[in-house]
């Protein structure tokens, strides 16, 4: 997984499989290949002004549910503790 706050500048032949988390925009410049998940523009949730994507190339964007597994299978998940409760809402 690849976070980026700011942002990010693909030169070359660059390949990636995980996840792509850009906070402005992404400039995809030469043979870029991407297996997972390219989520760019996060930064617009704040308020601020997040400028257009550039892409020169060729260019293989594809979302693999696989690789998006893989990458983020060591993030954590929900666990049980001892002596807590939960409150199951009901939906209307």
């Amino acid at each position: 997984m690849l976070i980026v706050t700011g942002s990010l500048t693909l030169n070359g032949s660059v390949g990636w499989r995980g996840v792509l988390l850009v906070g402005n925009d992404i400039t995809s410049n030469g043979n870029n290949a991407v297996a997972g998940a390219t989520v760019s523009g996060l930064n617009v949730k704040l308020g601020t002004y997040v400028p257009d994507a550039n892409a020169n190339g060729t260019k293989m964007y594809n979302y693999d549910s696989c690789e998006v597994a893989k990458s983020t299978t060591t993030m954590g998940a929900l666990v049980t503790l001892r002596n807590t409760w939960v409150d199951n809402w009901v939906e209307y």
